[in-house]
């Protein structure tokens, strides 16, 4: 077989099981996905799997995505690829309950600043501040006119990011973090913090009896 036979089967089998798995997410009422980064051989990969339960009570998983990440591993990037990856195999993101993923700062930020929940907030507009007349005459001066005029023109001055925010195409489901991974940073990191010396010493002591 030729090189050139062997990948045209590779992509058609590829495009073929893309098909079968879009088939099964349509049928899914709802999704839960999981997403991770890692790092191996100075290669960056990005891993995304969905998991369901369908009508008769069966779980379902498939693995969405095992590709390359090249570049840095920003919280903009991440969001921009976890899209795409959505996108392609067409999943509303009303039908994501959650994306699970670990502790990183850098996902922790890109659902933060991109998850369904901060870009709906972006996008409320602004309420306007109530005047305090307190019911006097409606009799305005001329200085008091243009005071409320600037005052006006203050009030529609709108920060630079709400508005990319609100022009974003960039929306993430909601986001979940790692029960697994939280358990394992309390266990590994956050018990070098605790000041017991009884506590510090009792995995040792546990050791000990074990030997």
């Amino acid at each position: 077989m030729s090189r050139s036979t062997l990948s045209s089967r590779i992509d058609e089998m590829y495009s073929v099981t893309v098909g079968e798995v879009v088939k099964k997410l349509e049928k899914a009422p709802y999704l839960c996905l999981t997403a991770d980064a890692w790092s191996a051989h100075s290669r960056a990969f990005l891993g995304v799997t969905s998991h369901w339960i369908d009508g008769d009570l069966k779980r379902g998983s498939a693995v969405l995505a095992c590709s390359r990440f090249t570049g840095t591993h920003s919280y903009d990037r991440i969001a921009v690829e976890l899209n795409k990856i959505i996108a392609r195999f067409n999943i509303p993101k009303e039908k994501i309950v959650c994306v699970v993923t670990d502790n990183g700062s850098n996902f922790v930020k890109a659902f933060k600043e991109f998850g369904l929940d901060a870009v709906k907030e972006s996008r409320k507009p602004k309420e306007p501040h109530s005047s305090d007349s307190g019911g006097e005459s409606d009799d305005v001066s001329e200085e008091e006119s243009e005071a409320d005029s600037s005052e006006s023109l203050d009030e529609m001055v709108v920060e630079i990011d709400q508005i990319l925010h609100a022009k974003s195409s960039l929306e993430l489901p909601s986001h979940f973090r790692c029960a697994s991974h939280t358990l394992s940073l309390i266990a590994t990191k956050d018990i070098l913090e605790v000041s017991l010396n009884a506590f510090k010493t009792l995995p040792y002591e546990i050791q000990r009896v074990a030997d």
